[in-house]
């Protein structure tokens, strides 16, 4: 998750290299129980999940600790909401909707989803995916999520399509390397119950240096995997990892980070990778799969939208950015608005008052000064929202016809974003505009967002319309009036870019994670909530009670009780803490 174009310098490891030695011999254990791992029954899988939640939840305060001490966030402030939210509670998450999925296969044959799939106008299919049980609809109401499947999977060949990494008759004695992101705490482990449980595929999860402090309270949280010689954690550079790459014991690769990182792993580096790469030789011939970043949109459907409506999607928008002090590759880049909309400058206001009640984050993640910087070479004139060493940036009134726009085509890795108007006729004629715009020439295609007023929704000519971008977004998570980034820790959603990306040209990436349902084929998400969501995310900058929520949500997750659900509804509405 992180940007699309250049390489990040290297941060100093707060942790011992695994050394040479110990990759030889902990890939040994791995590939010695790999054939045990392969031969594993449902049962038995079942069991060794059932058997993380309790570390997970007892390793919890310890791994959001060491997340908000590694990006210099006081706890109890709001920056520590992401640590839960992008931590132990999505990992908690995943490992549920596994059981149920694993023991759904076991009993029934396949997952069973909580809904019935449904034919597309165009005659794909979609799968109803959340809310996948009764706290979904309590705790996320009104909330939405269908994984729309490979326009050649049937809806009788719903099924079939699922699971085919737990069919006996495709299970390998494998080990995988895992190349973990250096932002977002969730996304390594995440990526291990994946190739564990939907590849069957035991792991190497090896941290990025940039968050490795984490790597204790992981051990801790991952220990029954650690135990069962399905998982080893290690530690190092890019030292590490291209040994890693290319050790003999390893069987595929996974990696969450830039293009740049993606081409090292599959093709080298200088001209001998510009030959490979033309030549179609890598040097890397496993299997790779990847996560590779966005130039992340959001859409902006005119509408009549009232003062509280602004209000809401100034911090929506404003929130989007600033999580995580903007190292998200499903952070907000680009806003596309229509020219001629006459609440455009009140939205934009909006937006920038939410940014100023917004504290700036310290800059923990290396190389963010050169993104900075070179965003501001682009676009001079940008407004600078907040005091100290990065304030935020908001470059307003891009050209659209500037396809090469470095706001366009780049992922700058930091706290900044840019506003694009399209000149349009009407309403209908922008989202198609914007839609063109965001598929053909916004580089990435991981997630975009749609913001549609409920009421120009029931205009017959603006709703067809939306219906149909949504339809034809080529993107791997199409969220309507809620962030798309809320996809990433729901678990029965998919992550990972819109198909079509491919060795030589791997754009946001290739292949999908998360997935509890345990698609083979799927193409996209699509997630839809009400315009305004009540009681406000806990993620949006002003909600106070957003680290009372992510704790006792964990805490829920972990062991559901009326107790804690009682303590997570009065948190989200600023009763509790």
């Amino acid at each position: 998750m992180q940007n699309l174009s250049g390489s990040l310098p290297p941060v100093p490891p707060g942790h011992a290299p695994t050394s040479a030695a110990e990759q030889d011999a902990a890939i040994a254990t791995l590939r010695a129980a790999s054939e045990r791992w392969r031969a594993a029954t449902l049962a038995e899988q079942v069991e060794l999940l059932e058997a993380l939640i309790p570390t997970v939840m007892a390793a919890s305060e310890g791994w959001v600790a060491a997340g908000c001490a590694l990006k210099g966030v006081q706890r109890g402030a709001h920056a520590e909401t992401e640590e839960w939210l992008g931590g132990p509670y999505t990992v908690l998450r995943g490992v549920r909707q596994l059981v149920r999925s694993l023991k759904d296969l076991a009993d029934r044959g396949a997952p069973q989803l909580p809904g019935v799939a449904k034919a597309l106008p165009n005659g794909q299919v979609a799968a109803p995916v959340f809310p996948a049980d009764p706290l979904d609809r309590i705790l996320l109401r009104g909330i939405t999520a269908e994984v729309w499947l490979d326009p050649e999977v049937t809806l009788d060949g719903v099924p079939e399509s699922m699971a085919g990494g737990q069919r006996p008759a495709s299970r390998r004695a494998r080990v995988a390397l895992v190349l973990g992101a250096g932002n977002v705490t969730s996304i390594g482990p995440m990526d291990v119950l994946h190739k564990l449980f939907s590849e069957g595929e035991c792991v190497v999860l090896k941290l990025n240096p940039v968050n490795e402090a984490v790597g204790p309270a992981l051990t801790e949280a991952l220990r029954p995997l650690i135990d069962a010689d399905v998982l080893r954690i290690m530690y190092g550079g890019a030292e590490v990892g291209d040994r890693l790459c290319q050790h003999d014991g390893i069987d595929s690769i996974h990696v969450t980070g830039s293009l740049s990182t993606h081409d090292r792993v599959v093709w080298g580096e200088g001209t001998e990778a510009a030959d490979r790469k033309r030549a179609g030789t890598p040097r890397n011939t496993r299997p790779v799969t990847s996560e590779l970043g966005n130039v992340s949109p959001v859409i902006v459907i005119p509408g009549p939208w009232s003062k509280g409506d602004l209000r809401y999607h100034g911090e929506n928008l404003a929130s989007s950015l600033t999580t995580n002090a903007g190292f998200n590759c499903n952070a907000t880049r680009v806003m596309l608005t229509h020219a001629g909309w006459s609440q455009r400058d009140d939205l934009l206001a909006a937006v920038r008052e939410a940014l100023g009640d917004t504290e700036v984050r310290p800059a923990y993640y290396p190389g963010q000064q050169a993104q900075r910087d070179a965003f501001l070479v682009a676009h001079p004139d940008a407004t600078r929202v907040g005091e100290g060493e990065a304030p935020w940036l908001l470059a307003e009134g891009l050209d659209p016809s500037e396809r090469l726009d470095p706001c366009f085509q780049h992922e700058f890795w930091c706290g900044a974003m840019g506003e694009a108007p399209l000149p349009a006729e009407d309403t209908a004629e922008f989202i198609r505009k914007a839609v063109r715009l965001a598929n053909e020439v916004i580089s990435g295609s991981l997630n975009v967002t749609v913001l549609v007023h409920p009421l120009s929704m029931r205009d017959p000519v603006i709703g067809r319309a939306v219906e149909r971008a949504i339809s034809d977004l080529r993107f791997g998570t199409v969220a309507v009036n809620l962030w798309a980034a809320a996809s990433f820790p729901l678990g029965s959603t998919t992550w990972g870019a819109f198909p079509g990306g491919s060795l030589d040209d791997a754009g946001s990436g290739i292949g999908t994670v998360h997935n509890t349902f345990l698609f083979d084929r799927p193409q996209k998400t699509v997630l839809r909530a009400p315009f305004r969501v009540f009681p406000r995310p806990a993620w949006f900058t002003r909600n106070s009670s957003g680290p009372a929520v992510g704790r006792h949500l964990t805490s829920l997750t972990a062991r559901p009780t009326l107790g804690r659900l009682l303590r997570v509804l009065l948190a989200a509405v600023g009763l509790g803490r």
